[in-house]
Parts: C-alpha cells; structure tokens; sequence
C-alpha cells in the first residue's frame, strides 16, 4: 500500500507521522477526489524527427450529395462524440466519411479487429454478437 503526502491545507497533529496517508483514506476530501493528489501514472506524446517528420494534416474528401451531407450532419449531431465539434470540423468529419454496402450475412466488424472505423447504417438491420472464448456462439472464428 503507498503512502502519499498530506495536501497543504489539511489540518494534521503536530507529529510528522501524521504527515503521510495512506492511497485509500484522505481527510477531508471525499474518496472520490483522493486519486487527485496521487502522482501521474503515464505520460504518452507523439516524438516527430529524422524518421517520423510532422507534415500538415490534410483531410480526405469524399464527395456527397447535399442530402447526404445534411443526414449525416444530423445523425453525427445527436451523438456525445460530435455534439461538441465547431461547424468547420463536423464538415471535415462528413467529408471524410464514405459509403460502404455490405452483402447478407457478411461481418462489418469483427471482436478483437482495430476499431478505427464508424460505421452508420441507413438501410437494412445488422446483428451483433459477443463471442465468449469456451461457449458457444452463432457466429465462430
């Protein structure tokens, strides 16, 4: 168990014993605030040099008609992900998606696959399934 150092501010004894506590137990702070104070866990950043030179972002576009536009604008509006986004970048989001059919009984996504795609269906019903590994599934490996 690790012991952190009590936040300026919060009362203690005069004894230095006192002065640390323990990850599980803060005083005065609400359990759910005590993981604030603990010291950061990772750090990740993109290193750009030589091999990995940082060029400017030009995004793909893909055309569409005005209809399709105006329905994927207001699907990708009513979703928490886009909600947010300013008007300039909800057309680069629209303009870089593109359409794709898929046959009867073909996988648009597989469990365990690279989830890098958003996939918005307007016709037509899909189902999904879970695979847990020992039982089994409608729809094996």
């Amino acid at each position: 168990m690790e012991k952190y150092r009590r936040p300026e501010g919060i009362e203690t004894s005069d004894s230095d014993e006192d002065d640390f506590y323990d990850e599980n137990e803060v005083p005065g702070l609400p359990q759910k605030f005590a993981q604030l104070n603990r010291p950061r866990q990772s750090v990740s950043a993109e290193v750009y040099g030589f091999y990995n030179p940082k060029t400017s972002f030009v995004p793909k576009k893909i055309p569409k008609s005005e209809k399709q536009r105006e329905q994927l604008a207001a699907l990708l509006n009513k979703i928490f992900m886009f909600k947010a986004l300013e008007a300039e970048d909800l057309r680069i989001v629209i303009d870089a998606m593109e359409e794709r059919k898929f046959g009867s009984g073909e996988d648009v996504i597989r469990q365990g696959d690279d989830g890098d795609e958003l996939y918005v269906n307007y016709e037509g019903s899909l189902e999904c399934f879970k695979v847990f590994p020992g039982r089994w599934s409608r729809n094996p490996r």
